[in-house]
């Protein structure tokens, strides 16, 4: 077990060891916005398992999932009542469970409103399973102490981000075809659950990160800069609202300078309405690394590269399959030399990981 500090500086690093651990199947305690959490990727069945034999509880007992963002929901099969929009865009992010049914199955799904607690899971892929961090019929944690001392001994890493401010369990609603009913009354009174059901709905924009001037660059990377890098920077671009203060950008390890994007590249991107004629290749230099917020690899030979070049970069560089929804730690592979659908399937593999990559953005800004 180890214990870490986040801090502003920390953080990317952070970010980055706890969803190394939960994606090769271990257990994490982390601060959320109501309690500390226990937590586990979804994909690991046995430490999702472990989360109930740590707390001491019985393991048909359901599990919430946490989310980093509202299209996750969508990754489970699951879709949204009127009323259940409603809820979610008054408070999500924030202390409400929407129980839902997805694909056959009901889940229980809440979006915290903590950033570094999304960022983590932005990180994993946008979906962990979480339980409060204390033993079955005991007090929450509210600090990291007593997390660490009811069940953090048996998790593999505790990260001690303060006091939380919540204390209360969220409230849970349950979102079927034949109405909703509040399950628990928690952090959200049931007022305050009956009046934003009755409101309309938000037509305000979410996901806008905020603005103050500055452009953090955020760069794309595969070998040649002809294919993966341009798609993913085309459809990062047109994902992102137009007050998003990140710039965008792409380049290539093994990349010449000036070369335009592959033919097979273009055509499947003008499937999606998005052109790639105006792109040029370009090489990954110590300058660019340097000037980047954020560089996103399609590979983990890409990863090596940019390290090998730039060490002290090695905070800053990120798997995009690590925010698949489908398989944490995808490789994107290279289409060129395939056909128009080997370029059709690694489009739409970067776009799925793009949700996920666009909630980490916000920690990161």
């Amino acid at each position: 077990m180890v214990v870490r500090t986040d801090t502003p500086a920390t953080r990317a690093a952070l970010v980055a060891e706890a969803a190394g651990i939960l994606l090769n199947g271990g257990v994490v305690v982390l601060p959320t916005d109501t309690v500390y959490g226990l937590a586990a990727h979804p994909g690991h069945p046995e430490a999702v398992a472990r989360l109930s034999t740590i707390k001491g509880r019985a393991e048909e007992k359901p599990l919430a999932l946490l989310a980093s963002r509202e299209e996750a929901l969508a990754a489970l099969g699951g879709t949204l009542s009127p009323a259940a929009r409603r809820l979610a865009a008054r408070f999500w992010p924030g202390a409400l469970t929407l129980v839902v049914d997805c694909a056959g199955r009901t889940e229980g799904v809440r979006i915290p409103d903590h950033a570094l607690a999304r960022a983590i899971i932005a990180a994993c892929g946008g979906l962990l399973r979480v339980t409060s961090a204390n033993r079955a019929g005991e007090p929450p944690a509210l600090t990291a102490e007593a997390a660490l001392r009811d069940v953090g001994a048996d998790a593999d890493l505790v990260i001690d981000g303060g006091p939380v401010s919540g204390g209360t369990a969220s409230t849970v609603v349950r979102d079927a075809p034949g109405g909703w009913r509040i399950l628990r009354e928690g952090a959200i009174p049931a007022s305050a659950i009956k009046a934003a059901v009755a409101e309309r709905a938000s037509t305000a924009p979410r996901g806008s990160l905020p603005s103050d001037g500055a452009r953090p660059l955020l760069l794309f990377v595969c070998s040649g800069n002809t294919c993966r890098s341009p798609m993913a920077e085309a459809l990062m671009r047109a994902r992102l609202p137009p007050a998003c203060r990140w710039k965008i950008g792409s380049a290539g390890t093994l990349a010449g300078d000036g070369l335009p994007a592959s033919l097979l590249a273009q055509q499947a991107m003008a499937e999606q309405g998005l052109s790639l004629a105006a792109h040029r290749s370009r090489p990954v230099t110590p300058d660019l690394v340097r000037e980047a917020g954020l560089v996103v690899v399609m590979g983990r030979h890409h990863f090596e590269r940019i390290i090998a070049c730039s060490p002290a970069a090695r905070d800053k560089v990120f798997l995009l399959g690590r925010f698949s929804p489908r398989e944490a730690g995808l490789e994107i592979d290279d289409p060129a030399g395939g056909p128009l659908a080997d370029y059709r399937q690694c489009r739409d593999e970067i776009n799925a990981c793009l949700p996920g990559l666009t909630a980490f953005l916000d920690v990161l800004a």
